[in-house]
């Protein structure tokens, strides 16, 4: 309960189960619209009424819980009142959150696909920001929205000196917008997330309190003296350049190794703080050398050459160069021809802070089958598994996604963990379950190999994400979300992922995936951890060597291999057949386990997409010469099956049309031929077997 003398209505969160109040007012009557005040754990703790006359003026009001009186009372939160949407400032801790005057204008905006902002207002209007609690910002990188007039401009700077001290804050000039003009005018003026960012992005600044302005303009000369000095410093000690996206990075020449680093990262910071260090014996502050790291960003990109980065692997010139990521920065190269270790790389290689060094290989000491000592796969599936960590190396062309899926003691997450411990090493191996499409492009930016375990699920926009991701594309953000620079991440990498079930549902991504079914392991064979461990570090080196041994001899076997019918992932299946031939086994092996493999990832989506259940049920029953029939008939006749109702399937007749596009390619694998053809009486389906074509 709320201690204060204003407090005689003992004002307090409502209990539990209390219901949402009618919130009718003896002169306003029943209010147009209401807004819930929550807690950071979702449970109610007031309500604002939104009330309008004949004349359409507007009338807002509060209604909070009366202890004394046992109900709800139109009265206000005496003091410190919660902000709008406290469960998902809760949720969402490390996101930006962009403030708005007034719930409707709140929830305009959250409703915006792809807004990468928590969304909060406050109650009372302009005049009461002071009454309102804003610490659950502390901490937080906020954007100010004013409404277009001088109270709402005001309440946002009352706002802002509230933050300033604990918070980023940035503000938007209005001040030339028409009066009142507000969020939820651009909502319903149609704008969408592209469209607020452009118009935004020259209006956003830095919000700077008088005494802090007046601070730092006399700290200014000291900081631009020292700044000057790590310029002047970086550029005669270091190469600046700049890749295609105009990045800036240095590359640092040492007696025995070339380093590169981009200039904003820590790497590089380390670098520059240390030089300065034993120069001037003196230490520097973060301002300087975030102005210095400005300045020379500027140099690399406008006087710096153009070259190419990669993150641990590379294709130039017909070879291959994998980074060991070791501190000699030494890289392997791999052709037809073999492979060597190379102590200075010709390639720009690239390091995040994730990277961890690849075993030290051997020539002479490889032994690529001594991995079935450390991993649990069927022999039948151990050339598709060597398949896969080739093709990890092999940049131009596109990847596969591999699938572990096995009950719990199948050791699927050791497996998945020792064979990226011979693609890509990381700090963090293995991740858990992404919760956005996001997840997955962040992670594919900071790891040569995107690595995730335990899954039970993945959404259509995830999968969708992970195919971007397999094939090459960019996704587009913002700079740390921070500022208003769209910063287009653009990746190619490798998935590995587990789970007990299946979670690859989406066609077009089983496409891509490689699915292994992991034998559950008996207690009486299996051994402890830390002796497998020692046994690994004893290995890993000799295998890895034999992974580079089958890697040059499968490229010196890649030209000869020809298929009379080009299979899906025709460069993977390429590959897989040349590397069985340099395994010394019958031409024609990798393809024939390829495509049993292949079949089994169609069943998966037969037996786990509801709508494939459905209209499988509906085929069964039609004759053997197919049946043409409207889509909007089709949708009606599946709703009865026992999916019909699922959360998964369509809610109309144009969703199932969708579904059925995704699912053409699945049937088709199993001799039907899905089409859709626009008529004078709408669209309509025809599921023709074909064998009868």
């Amino acid at each position: 309960m709320i201690n204060s003398s204003l407090n005689k209505f003992e004002i307090t969160k409502p209990p539990l189960d209390e219901v949402v109040p009618e919130m009718k007012h003896q002169k306003l009557g029943n209010p147009c619209e209401s807004y819930q005040y929550v807690d950071t754990d979702g449970s109610v703790m007031f309500y604002i009424a939104r009330y309008e006359n004949q004349e359409g003026q507007k009338t807002f009001l509060p209604w909070c819980w009366s202890q004394k009186t046992k109900s709800f009372v139109c009265k206000a939160w005496p003091e410190n009142r919660p902000i709008y949407n406290q469960q998902e400032l809760a949720e969402r801790e490390t996101a930006p959150v962009l403030v708005v005057e007034g719930e409707k204008a709140a929830n305009a905006a959250r409703s915006i696909k792809g807004l990468p902002y928590v969304v909060t207002t406050w109650s009372g209007g302009a005049s009461a920001v002071s009454k309102s609690n804003f610490e659950i910002l502390r901490g937080r990188k906020v954007l100010l929205w004013p409404d277009a007039d001088e109270a709402g401009i005001r309440a946002m700077n009352k706002i802002a000196e509230q933050l300033w001290t604990f918070s980023e804050v940035k503000v938007l000039d209005v001040a030339d917008l028409p009066k009142g003009w507000d969020a939820a005018d651009a909502i319903a003026e149609g704008w969408d997330w592209p469209m607020i960012f452009e118009w935004a992005k020259p209006r956003a600044s830095v919000f700077i309190h008088k005494e802090e302005s007046e601070k730092k303009s006399s700290q200014q000369d000291i900081k631009s003296s020292v700044a000057d000095e790590l310029i002047e410093l970086a550029s005669s000690s270091a190469d600046l350049f700049h890749d295609l996206s105009d990045d800036g990075y240095a590359s640092l020449s040492f007696e025995s190794r070339v380093e590169i680093w981009p200039i904003k990262s820590e790497g590089f910071k380390k670098w520059l703080r240390n030089k300065y260090y034993k120069k001037y014996t003196r230490s520097c502050s973060d301002v300087s050398v975030n102005t210095a790291l400005e300045g020379l960003t500027a140099i690399a990109v406008n006087e710096g050459e153009t070259h190419e980065v990669f993150l641990r692997v590379a294709n130039v010139d017909g070879s291959y160069y994998i980074d060991l990521a070791d501190d000699s920065w030494r890289a392997v190269k791999v052709n037809r021809d073999g492979w060597e270790l190379l102590n200075k790389s010709p390639v720009k290689f690239i390091r995040t802070s994730n990277s961890r060094p690849l075993p030290t290989p051997v020539p002479g000491s490889g032994d690529v089958d001594l991995l079935w000592e450390h991993v649990n796969f069927r022999r039948e599936d151990q050339d598709l598994l060597l398949a896969s960590i080739l093709e990890s190396f092999r940049p131009n062309t596109p990847f596969v996604i591999q699938v572990y899926l096995g009950e719990q003691g199948s050791a699927k997450s050791t497996s998945q963990w020792r064979i990226r411990d011979l693609i890509d090493p990381s700090r963090v191996m293995l991740r858990t379950a992404p919760k956005t499409p996001q997840d997955i492009a962040i992670a594919a930016y900071r790891n040569w190999v995107v690595s995730y375990e335990n899954l039970s699920s993945l959404t259509a926009e995830q999968q969708d994400m992970c195919c971007v991701v397999l094939t090459g594309g960019g996704v587009a953000g913002r700079q740390l979300y921070t500022n208003y620079d769209e910063s287009a991440i653009e990746v190619k990498r490798p998935l590995i992922m587990n789970g007990i079930s299946a979670f690859v549902t989406r066609p077009d991504l089983l496409d891509r995936s490689v699915i292994f079914e992991l034998p559950t392991i008996s207690d009486s064979t299996r051994l402890e951890q830390a002796l497998c461990d020692e046994k690994w570090e004893k290995d890993r080196s000799k295998i890895f060597s034999g992974i580079l041994d089958l890697f040059a001899d499968t490229l010196r076997a890649l030209p000869a291999v020809r298929f009379e019918s080009a299979p899906r992932m025709v460069d993977f299946a390429k590959l897989g057949e040349a590397m069985v031939v340099a395994r010394k086994k019958t031409p024609g092996t990798f393809l024939k386990y390829y495509t049993r493999a292949r079949k089994n990832a169609i069943d998966i989506v037969l037996d786990g997409d509801v709508v494939a259940i459905a209209l499988e049920e509906f085929i069964s029953k039609q004759d053997n010469f197919g049946v043409e029939i409207s889509t909007k008939l089709l949708f009606e006749k599946l709703q009865k099956h026992q999916f019909g109702t699922h959360q998964h399937f369509p809610k109309s007749p144009r969703g199932l049309g969708n579904a059925l596009r995704r699912l053409a390619p699945v049937f088709r694998q199993h001799g039907w031929e899905i089409t859709q053809d626009r008529k004078e009486d709408g669209v309509r389906v025809s599921i023709i077997p074909l064998s009868k074509e």
